[in-house]
């Protein structure tokens, strides 16, 4: 009886044992060759990212964090995809059609995505938190097919009932009814770029409806033109008009609204123009009750929860201006409007909407959108004294340039200025682990001066050192002379066939005048 009670013994701690491996075995997606094959970027977009707990968090701060870096990373793939698409499918396809997908991934770098999974593990021996956020390509696909059908009979709904308001003359109730598909217009468009990206369909595509939705559009817009009897006919007409309709959309809001300016199409440059609207858009919004302010801190701060924006295009003989209110954590669609501006107005006061470098900062924009890196375990986020949306600099303003990454690491910073050149602002600068998750200024600060035009920064981090650039030094500044398409190989080198965690790339697009 002994020796059977041993034995017995034995074979329950063995399968204890046995049990208690397979609740603690690590997961194979911690390990990038694994995760490429359990994951692979035909099937699914996923978002990784791993760190070291440390002593200023928590487990489960770290593992939040992480989550958020992840969702992140995801969502920034399919932005870059989306960019990719738009500036290659403009030469083969309408460009009508094309404008819409543009529209609507001017805001998909902070757009919620439904439908993710997301699993965690902690490996005790290594101190270390895993986060992986994924999601099916076509599961996502099927899920904002069905969104943009059934948004599509909220807005036919609400035309409906506008229409029946207009005829037994209740104007305000019309109004109002027009005015609630534009938060579900802007809904569809993000759902319309994201199967784009899933799928890699075709943006004639039959299931996204796009000629549809743009009918439905200037069916709205005719119907509260009807209404208002409105000819927006001057800035002030269309800032006005935006306004007091954004307040019918909304109501009262008693939190702090952030106005960005207002950039050119999809490519993040502002102009003349720009500058003009949020001066004249600031004011008609303080008119209808709203609690606007133009600052910006260098990273989104708790105060502000809510932000306007918006993009405007040229649509024949007009500008058409579209304003979107969002949640900033969110990235949700709270309010949106759209509103005419004849281009007559401009040329008639010499207002520029294009910066007077447009055709080369363009060339430049579709260089970079290209071979974009993204990576999946590094994280840094950069922005200025200014924030790091729709940026316009005038002459004397500073630019001060701020930095946060998750991991040791090197940067370059490059600054492309309006006449074409480029200065090496840091090389090869090291992020040691003291300030690693913490904001960190770098040490330059530049005064807006000519030229005036679009310049970029860009900010690429790797877990190695950079090539060397070839450069010369001039007032006290590094100026590179190779080749944009030079610069870009040494700074991105050659997609890692066994590991991409290690380099991750950020631009910000910023706008100087006089």
């Amino acid at each position: 009886m002994k020796i059977k009670f041993t034995i017995l013994l034995f074979i329950s701690f063995f399968i204890y044992s046995s049990s208690l491996c397979q609740i603690n075995k690590k997961p194979k997606w911690i390990e990038y060759s694994k995760r490429q094959m359990l994951f692979p970027s035909s099937q699914y977009v996923i978002g990784f990212s791993s760190e070291k707990i440390n002593k200023e968090e928590s487990k489960e701060e770290m593992f939040e964090r992480l989550k958020n870096n992840a969702k992140t990373q995801l969502i920034e793939t399919i932005y870059v995809k989306i960019k990719s698409i738009t500036t290659s499918k403009i030469a083969v396809e309408n460009e009508e059609t094309v404008s819409s997908i543009k529209q609507s991934s001017v805001s998909l770098s902070n757009v919620k995505i439904s439908g993710l999974s997301t699993e965690t593990y902690y490996d005790k021996r290594r101190s270390t938190c895993y986060v992986i956020t994924y999601a099916k390509r076509n599961d996502i696909s099927k899920l904002y097919k069905t969104t943009i059908a059934n948004k599509k009979l909220k807005i036919e709904q609400e035309i409906s009932n506008a229409k029946s308001f207009a005829k037994n003359k209740d104007l305000p109730n019309a109004l109002k009814s027009y005015n609630n598909t534009g938060s579900i217009f802007r809904d569809i468009e993000e759902a319309q770029a994201l199967i784009i990206a899933f799928e890699y369909k075709s943006i004639n595509a039959p299931e996204l409806y796009i000629k549809e939705v743009n009918n439905l559009k200037l069916e709205v817009r005719n119907g509260i033109t009807a209404l208002q009897k409105n000819k927006l006919l001057t800035l002030s007409d269309v800032c006005y008009f935006i306004s007091h309709n954004l307040k019918i959309q909304t109501g009262k809001i008693n939190q702090t609204i952030r106005l960005a300016n207002f950039t050119y199409q999809d490519t993040k440059m502002a102009s003349q123009f720009s500058k003009r609207m949020t001066v004249a858009f600031q004011q008609e919004l303080v008119n209808q009750g709203f609690n606007i302010t133009t600052n910006a801190s260098p990273f989104d701060s708790d105060d502000i929860l809510l932000i306007l924006n918006g993009t405007y295009w040229e649509d024949g003989d007009y500008i058409k201006i579209v304003s979107v209110l969002r949640e900033l954590k969110t990235g949700k669609a709270i309010a949106s409007i759209e509103g005419l501006l004849p281009k007559k107005w401009l040329e008639s006061r010499n207002i520029k909407f294009k910066p007077n470098n447009y055709e080369e900062a363009y060339n430049n924009f579709v260089k970079f959108t290209k071979n974009q890196i993204n990576s999946t375990g590094l994280v840094v986020n950069f922005s200025t004294n200014k924030g790091d949306d729709n940026l316009i600099y005038t002459k004397g303003e500073v630019l001060k340039i701020y930095i946060k990454t998750n991991k040791e690491c090197y940067i370059r910073f490059i600054y492309y200025l309006a006449d074409g050149s480029k200065v090496l602002l840091l090389d090869n600068y090291f992020i040691g682990n003291s300030i690693v998750n913490k904001i960190f200024q770098i040490p330059h600060e530049f005064e807006c001066t000519d030229p005036y035009g679009v310049e970029t920064l860009q900010l690429v981090a790797k877990t190695s050192r950079f090539d060397m650039l070839n450069t010369y030094k001039e007032d006290g500044y590094e100026y590179i002379t190779d080749e944009l398409k030079i610069v870009l190989r040494k700074t991105r080198g050659f997609k890692k066939k066994t590991n991409q965690d290690g380099i991750t790339e950020k631009r910000l697009i910023i706008t100087t005048m006089e």
